[in-house]
C-alpha cells in the first residue's frame, strides 16, 4: 500500500506500507528528467520488493559478509557466482563496494534475460508497480570484477549494467552476441588481456552505452568498443560520453551483409590507438546511418574519424562539430570504394595538427570501378592542414559549394560541382 504526504508543491514523503512495517521516500517532480521519480536509499530497496505487487526481486553481494549469505540486504551473497545461481530472469542484482578487491567476484557473471546489474557507486531507476524509483549510491567507487578465464560480464536480452568497475579479464569486459537491447552505464573497463572493452555482435534493438571509462593496456589492444552487425538485423544504437583510450580503434560501429544500423556517436572522449579514434563502416550490402558529433579525438597514432562504404553499401553521415586533433594520420576520412555510395554532410569541424594528405580527406576508390557514388557537403569546418578531394576517373564524386570553410582545398580527378543541398 502506497500513502503520500504533501509536505511542498513539489515535494512528498511517500509510504511504501507493507504487513509488517512502512518504509519512507522521497518523491521529487524530476529526477533526471524522469517525472515524479521516487529517491530512496539502498537501505529500503529490499522493503520494497518485499512488499506485496513490487514488481521485481534484488539480490545483494558484498565480499565482505564472513557467511555465505542467502542474498538479503543484511545478510549478502560473499560471492558474486552465489548471485548468478540464485537469481532468475528479471531480478536485479545490487552488488556492493566490498573491501575494493575481486574477492568472492573474480569468475565474471553471466547475466539472465531482463536482468540489471547494479553497482553501489552509481545510482540507478527501477520501474516498479508503486512507480519510478531512483536509488541513490551508496559508495563512491563501484564493485571490482574479474574473470582470468573469460568476460567480464556476459549480456543476454534486455539487460541494465551500471555503476560496475571490469578490470583485468582475459576476453571482453562486456560481451554481448545475438541480444536485444542492453543499457552499459557509468561503468569503468581497465586492461582487458586480448580481447577489447565493450563487443557487442549480431544484435538488434536500442543498445545504449553512456558514460564508460574504458582503457586498455596499450594501443596494440583490440577496440575499446566494438559493435558489428551481419546478416538481417536492424540495430540502433547510442554511444555518448565515454572515455577510452589505449586500444587499435576507440570506437567501431560495423554493418556487414544486409543488415541496417542507425548510430549516435557524440561526446566521446578517444585518444592513443594505433588506427582509428572512431570507425563507422557500411560494409557488403548494408545500410547505416551514422551521426558522428561532439566528439574530441586526439593523439591517435592513425586516423582520428574514418567513415567508409564499400561493396555496394549505403551510407548516410552526419560529421558535426567534432574536434580531431594531433592525429598521425587525416583527421577525418569518408571514402568509398567497391560499388558503394556515401551521402555525407561535414560541418563545424575542427581538424588541426593531424598528419597524412590533409585535416579532412574525401575519396572514391583508387580501383577502377564505375559504381562508387560519394556526395558532399562540406560547410564552417577549419583545417591547417586543408582538404584533400580524389575521384577515381570512373566514379562519382559530386561536391555541394563549399561554405565558411577556412583551409587550403586540394582536389584530384574529376569532381563534379553540384547545388545546395543535393547531397542531403
Amino acid at each position: 500500500m502506497r500513502k503520500y504526504l504533501l509536505i511542498s508543491p513539489i515535494v512528498f514523503l511517500t509510504f511504501f506500507c507493507s504487513q509488517s512495517s512502512c518504509m519512507e521516500v522521497l518523491l521529487t517532480e524530476e529526477v533526471e528528467g524522469i517525472s515524479t521519480a521516487q529517491a530512496m536509499n539502498v537501505e529500503d530497496l529490499e522493503s520494497l520488493y518485499k512488499s506485496e505487487g513490487s514488481g521485481f526481486r534484488v539480490w545483494f553481494v558484498n565480499n565482505t559478509n564472513h557467511s555465505a549469505g542467502n542474498g538479503s540486504f543484511f545478510d549478502p551473497f560473499n560471492t558474486l557466482d552465489a548471485a548468478q545461481t540464485a537469481s532468475h530472469a528479471g531480478d536485479v542484482i545490487y552488488v556492493f563496494k566490498g573491501d575494493g578487491t575481486s574477492t568472492g567476484m573474480d569468475m565474471g557473471f553471466v547475466m539472465k534475460d531482463d536482468q540489471k546489474l547494479f553497482g553501489s557507486g552509481a545510482s540507478f531507476h527501477l520501474n516498479t508497480s508503486f512507480g519510478m524509483i531512483k536509488v541513490l549510491p551508496k559508495t563512491t567507487d563501484g564493485p571490482l570484477i574479474t574473470n582470468s578465464a573469460g568476460n567480464g560480464i556476459d549480456l543476454a536480452n534486455n539487460n541494465k549494467v551500471k555503476g560496475i568497475h571490469v578490470d583485468g579479464t582475459s576476453g571482453w569486459g562486456i560481451y554481448g552476441n545475438g541480444i536485444q537491447q542492453a543499457n552499459i552505464m557509468n561503468n569503468e573497463i581497465t586492461n582487458p588481456a586480448s580481447s577489447g572493452g565493450i563487443g557487442i555482435f549480431d544484435s538488434t534493438g536500442k543498445l545504449t552505452i553512456k558514460h564508460n571509462t574504458i582503457q586498455g593496456i596499450s594501443s596494440t589492444d583490440q577496440n575499446g568498443i566494438d559493435l558489428e552487425n551481419h546478416g538481417s538485423l536492424v540495430m540502433s544504437t547510442v554511444i555518448s560520453d565515454n572515455h577510452v583510450s589505449n586500444f587499435l580503434e576507440g570506437i567501431v560501429v560495423f554493418s556487414y551483409d544486409k543488415c541496417e544500423i542507425d548510430s549516435t556517436i557524440s561526446s566521446n572522449t578517444v585518444s592513443n590507438t594505433s588506427y582509428s579514434g572512431i570507425d563507422a563502416d557500411a560494409l557488403i550490402h548494408s545500410y547505416h546511418i551514422m551521426t558522428i558529433s561532439n566528439n574530441s579525438v586526439f593523439d591517435n597514432t592513425g586516423r582520428g574519424i574514418t567513415s567508409l562504404s564499400t561493396f555496394a553499401a549505403e551510407a548516410d553521415v552526419i560529421i558535426s562539430e567534432n574536434e580531431v586533433t594531433n592525429n598521425g594520420q587525416e583527421g577525418i576520412v569518408i571514402a568509398t570504394k567497391s560499388g558503394a555510395t556515401i551521402h555525407a554532410v561535414v560541418t563545424h569541424n575542427l581538424a588541426e595538427g593531424n598528419g597524412g594528405l590533409a585535416g579532412i580527406l574525401a575519396q572514391t576508390s583508387l580501383i577502377a570501378n564505375p559504381l562508387d557514388w560519394l556526395c558532399l557537403n562540406l560547410k564552417n569546418n577549419r583545417s591547417d592542414t586543408g582538404f584533400y578531394f580524389e575521384n577515381y576517373p570512373t566514379n562519382t564524386f559530386n561536391l555541394e559549394p563549399l561554405v565558411h570553410n577556412i583551409g587550403t582545398v586540394t582536389t584530384k580527378g574529376v569532381i563534379t560541382h553540384v547545388r545546395h543541398g543535393f547531397c542531403e
